[in-house]
């Protein structure tokens, strides 16, 4: 089975993410920032069995695409590769 990343920016659309059920591999989020929200994705990120990355500002800056990244999340969706034969 291959995987499909994505990647999704802001607190708010990883929050969505996880309430929603999606499959989140891996959350990075700002090391040592105290903020509510944060710490919401990050119990959020336990329940669902993500791994947890903290990582500084610049990291998150490098990884970001949009620039606005409050935290940062990386979702992988399983896509078939099979293909079927008739005969």
């Amino acid at each position: 089975m291959r995987y499909e990343e994505l990647t999704i920016e802001g607190r708010n659309a990883v929050l969505e993410a996880f309430r929603s059920g999606k499959t989140i591999d891996k959350v990075f989020l700002l090391d040592g920032c105290p903020d509510g929200p944060v710490r919401t994705i990050a119990r959020e990120a336990k329940k669902a069995g993500s791994i947890i990355n903290y990582v500084t500002r610049e990291r998150l800056d490098q990884m970001s695409e949009t620039g606005k990244h409050q935290a940062s999340s990386r979702l992988r969706r399983p896509t078939s590769t099979r293909r079927w034969r008739t005969f």
